[in-house]
């Protein structure tokens, strides 16, 4: 499969050097009709090369332990994604999530580990560190919801016995595997193994409330410590292990059948994690270790008060000083878990909405210069192919553009963005919509199509999205009309959530941004995978030229 921003570079500039601002009119969306970018000798006679991809995280494929994981569902689901014609399968961040933040995958312990409540425990059976009976009496039921409490629970179980296998008669292939893996990712797992048992050991207790050789991480009182609980810090870096490798079998899997991993990388991290722990240096705290200013946006279409992430600042100079180097680290540990990388609130590396810890609102912070075309050279120098894409929504300045411009990155348009009263040169509507550009009916942050056309449009809103499409568009079709608009746009890649092909509601919406209660738990049911539902969607991607 061709590589789907390896030709991109040429023909990006070739785009915008022509200024093309529209290469379809409301006739066209209305009828379905694909017209085709200006012709370019470059290019094949039926125009650029497009393709499409699913937006769907792990957590909500089928599952027999309260979530979805890297089980049968995730190489089903990849079968299904290959027989609609589908080339990418987008998923959000892999990162280990806690009760404490909602398990959002934008918040946590650490920027390297990956969530160990995804493991298959079917996989553990077949290589004989896990008993099938036993397995079969931890099912979780579930409808169309997580349940992370019992996921995280019967993962937690299922691991202990594991890894209590493994440390007694472990398989030669496999203890070989681990000890490679351990040697590998030192320069993070041992930080990570170390603080995830600090953390329980001190009840989960805030690290800079720690004794202080603890907090200060004095090497005498960290290296007894270690020797003490020398099996609970194997079981973590084993637990790590079978993480990696369940998900590069999952990842090698798509890859063989021609589908493309899109993966997500949260710009901050939380400041009660492993990285601010072990590198306090390389974020802006007081002496004490306290953070002075926090991250956040400042009001927007998601929040009017403004976003409170409550995330730590990094100290950008200290960053440079290091060559970038824990930035470099963590880029090329996701590219080894993604093949193309969603760069989350890129707008944060150009300006970052700072906002002093006891603010009462986000409104009250104020935007400060990040690091900009310093990071992004060392960045270029370490991935020359530049496999990102700028995540540039929000209130986006021309410094924005012109950082992810001189990159080649492209950028996203969000079709829900694109009906508002600048309709007519929003480059979110699907007539203005780029080729180099990710085109989305929504992102995992929006309502589903329905529940946004039904509950969060007004009268005049609805009119701009009829006025587009030439006739009224009823709230049981919009979900049709946009998906079929998004892949008839000029856009090289479209992704689709998966909640809007599917035509639901807002009861399935993924999350709603500022809030920490009830989000991240849709999933979807076996039968949703079923061969009737790739063939209609491979009937649409044919249709409009994004699949052979």
């Amino acid at each position: 499969m061709e590589n789907i921003f390896a030709t991109l570079q040429y023909r990006n500039r070739y785009f915008r050097n022509i200024g093309i601002l529209s290469v379809l009119n409301p006739i066209s969306l209305m009828n379905h009709e694909v017209i085709r970018p200006p012709y370019h000798p470059t290019e094949k006679e039926e125009g650029p090369h497009r393709e499409a991809g699913i937006l769907l995280h792990i957590s909500s494929l089928p599952g027999d332990f309260g979530t979805g994981d890297f089980g049968p569902s995730a190489k089903a689901f990849i079968d299904f994604l290959a027989a609609a014609g589908m080339k990418v399968w987008q998923v959000l961040p892999l990162s280990i999530t806690s009760e404490g933040t909602g398990y959002s995958p934008y918040s946590s312990w650490s920027a390297f580990a990956g969530n160990t409540m995804f493991i298959d425990p079917w996989q553990l059976v077949s290589t004989g560190l896990l008993d099938a009976r036993k397995l079969r009496k931890r099912r979780v039921r579930t409808g169309t919801r997580v349940r992370f409490r019992k996921a995280a629970a019967v993962k937690k179980i299922c691991l202990e016995e594991a890894f209590d296998c493994f440390s007694n008669n472990p398989p030669k292939a496999l203890e070989k595997e681990f000890h490679a893996f351990v040697e590998k990712e030192k320069l993070w797992l041992d930080d990570y193994a170390l603080y995830a048992l600090l953390l329980h050991h001190f009840d989960f207790r805030p690290w800079h409330s720690w004794p202080l050789a603890y907090r200060d991480r004095d090497l005498p009182a960290l290296n007894a410590f270690s020797r003490q609980h020398a099996k609970a810090l194997e079981q973590l870096r084993f637990n790590q292990f079978i993480f990696s490798k369940q998900w590069s079998e999952v990842k090698a899997y798509a890859n063989e059948r021609g589908i493309t991993i899109f993966g997500d990388v949260p710009i901050y991290t939380d400041y009660h994690s492993a990285d601010v722990w072990a590198h306090p240096r390389l974020f802006r705290l007081r002496k004490d270790k306290t953070m002075e200013t926090v991250a956040g946006v400042p009001p927007d279409y998601f929040n009017a008060e403004g976003q409170r992430w409550g995330m730590p600042i990094f100290d950008w100079n200290t960053m440079e000083n290091n060559n970038y180097g824990w930035w470099i680290s963590r880029l090329k540990k996701n590219l080894e878990w993604f093949d193309l990388l969603r760069l989350d609130h890129f707008r944060g590396f150009s300006a970052f909405w700072e906002i002093p810890v006891k603010a009462e609102s986000a409104s009250e912070g104020s935007w400060t210069g990040g690091p900009g075309y310093r990071l992004f050279d060392m960045v270029r120098k370490a991935f020359p192919s530049m496999p990102f894409v700028a995540e540039d929504l929000g209130m986006i300045d021309q410094a924005v553009y012109d950082l992810r411009d001189h990159y080649e990155l492209p950028g996203m348009k969000v079709l829900q963005f694109g009906f508002g009263e600048d309709m007519e040169t929003s480059e979110h509507h699907p007539s203005n919509i780029p080729h180099h550009a990710v085109a989305y009916t929504g992102t995992h942050d929006n309502n589903t199509l329905k529940g946004w056309y039904r509950h969060e449009l007004d009268d005049e809103a609805r009119k701009r999205v009829n006025r587009s499409f030439g006739k009224k568009i009823s709230g049981r079709r919009i979900h049709k009309k946009l998906i079929s608009a998004a892949l008839a746009s000029a856009a090289r890649l479209t992704i689709i959530p998966m909640q809007d092909f599917l035509g639901l509601g807002a009861r399935s919406r993924m999350n709603f941004p500022s809030t920490t209660a009830g989000n991240w738990q849709w999933k979807i049911k076996k039968s949703v995978l079923r061969s009737k539902n790739a063939e209609k969607l491979h009937a649409l991607l044919k249709s409009h030229k994004r699949c052979e």
